[in-house]
């Protein structure tokens, strides 16, 4: 069984830049929603916690300690840390559609919720990476049961989420009280708008590349408190959670495009320059 390491994405070595806006992220344990771009998402997400910010509100902790969170995935009916080849296979490939059951909930999400150290909970509601077919397919379906037409993400299914909500709140448990809704969005530089947005492979992610994949990642933070208990008004709140979601990305794609053009507009007035400078 081969295991791979979530920690291996680096700013440096790997040559991936990193934007990240919103809100700020601190340590304390939180759940992870995201939109699903690529298989790359697992560790830029384990990356984000890295780099999360090194305060706590837990007056628990030690005065200037660093605890970063812990990073758990919550899919294919398991809580867990570590990926194999086995696994991020099974997520590109398969149709995950699936619900626990409720006796199950305490025994899934015990640890999680009992540990000592910080926790993320991390689910991407789409299962399914985006892909344009996938987009399409789905507009279809929208179309007929009259519902939102996405075009940057897939309809979140609820499930998934519903389990994850209904555990830690019949638990009691006061260790989570944010949700960190995320944006991901990978980019790479070009003069042409329709390369400009990509879905990177592992070993595109991995590999040094020209020109570099940048990786976007907006935080919108939200709280558990405010999230309904009824499965029907879940539902609701995150569809549109989606709805907003996609719209932010409608925007962010825009400026993106927009100053990209800019930058390669600058470059080129620069290689003309220097190309006169030279001829005197």
């Amino acid at each position: 069984m081969i295991v791979l390491n979530l920690n291996a994405l680096d700013e440096k070595r790997n040559k991936v830049k990193f934007q990240i806006t919103g809100d700020d992220i601190d340590t304390d344990s939180a759940i992870i929603l995201s939109n699903h771009v690529s298989l790359a998402d697992h560790f830029v997400i384990a990356y984000l916690a890295r780099n999360s910010c090194t305060t706590t509100t837990d007056s628990s902790k030690l005065e200037n300690s660093i605890v970063l969170p812990r990073v758990n995935f919550f899919s294919w009916f398991l809580v867990w840390r570590v990926p194999t080849w086995k696994v991020l296979f099974n997520m590109a490939k398969c149709d995950e559609n699936w619900e626990l059951d409720e006796s199950l909930l305490d025994s899934v999400f015990y640890k999680v919720l009992h540990s000592r150290t910080p926790e993320w909970l991390i689910m991407f509601p789409e299962v399914n990476i985006f892909t344009h077919e996938n987009a399409l397919i789905q507009q279809q379906q929208s179309s007929k049961y009259c519902l939102p037409l996405l075009e940057n993400v897939l309809y979140p299914r609820f499930s998934g989420i519903f389990n994850l909500v209904s555990a830690i709140q019949k638990s009691n448990n006061f260790k989570f009280t944010k949700i960190y809704d995320i944006n991901l969005l990978y980019s790479r530089e070009s003069n042409n708008p329709k390369n400009i947005f990509i879905t990177p492979t592992l070993f595109d992610i991995f590999t040094s590349s020209s020109p570099p994949i940048t990786v976007h990642i907006f935080v919108k933070t939200r709280f558990l408190s405010r999230l309904p208990q009824k499965r029907s008004k879940v539902e609701r709140y995150i569809e549109h959670a989606w709805v907003d979601k996609d719209k932010q990305l409608t925007e962010q794609k825009k400026r993106l495009i927009n100053d990209y053009q800019i930058s390669t507009s600058n470059y080129h007035i620069d290689l003309e320059t220097t190309a006169l400078n030279s001829s005197y």
